[in-house]
């Protein structure tokens, strides 16, 4: 278009109050309907326009986590739940139903599992007696590891002595996920 023909139809549209402008959009908006008519007219069917590709893909595993650790209770009315699965992704919802992700580095992944290790967790007992007082925590661990899962439960005021530095590695890293982590 021209300086000229700009000028033109800038004059046009003022003088009409903008008429102009709205007849075309009117004729570009029943150009596009007769369009979209044409493709799905009676006698075509949606596979005369579709080409098939690949099949599709059979539904994904549900990812299996490597530690389940929870924590409930205690002054804080604390309610959290800490998934790490083996390649380091983790995911932490809190009370608030916030949830956050990140991946734990290889390194605090190895500290971690080497507390587990130390605990001798598979021989801990299922129920480590405690009380729900009113300021005890209550933690539920899972733990998998080698093909074998075993679960822990344990309160704060009756934690036996091996467990301690694996609930302090996990509430380690609980604070780290809520503050690095992506809600």
């Amino acid at each position: 278009m021209r300086k000229a023909d700009i000028l033109i139809e800038s004059e046009l549209m003022r003088q009409n109050g903008g008429a102009h402008t709205v007849n075309r959009l009117v004729f570009s908006a029943g150009l596009m309907l007769l369009l979209a008519a044409a493709f799905v007219s009676p006698g075509c069917s949606p596979s005369d326009n579709v080409t098939s590709g690949p099949p599709a893909l059979p539904p994904a595993e549900p990812r299996v986590p490597h530690i389940v650790y929870q924590r409930e209770g205690g002054l804080g009315n604390l309610n959290d739940s800490l998934l790490i699965y083996s390649g380091g992704d983790c995911e932490l919802t809190r009370k608030t139903g916030n949830v956050y992700t990140c991946r734990v580095l290889p390194l605090k992944l190895l500290k971690i599992e080497q507390a587990f290790e130390q605990a001798g967790f598979f021989a801990l007992p299922v129920e480590c007696p405690g009380n729900s007082q009113a300021d005890a925590i209550r933690y539920v661990i899972d733990y998998t590891a080698g093909g074998n899962t075993h679960r822990v439960t344990a309160w704060s005021n009756a934690m036996p002595a091996p467990l301690l530095p694996v609930v302090r590695e996990l509430d380690q890293c609980v604070m780290l996920v809520s503050i690095t982590g992506v809600r």
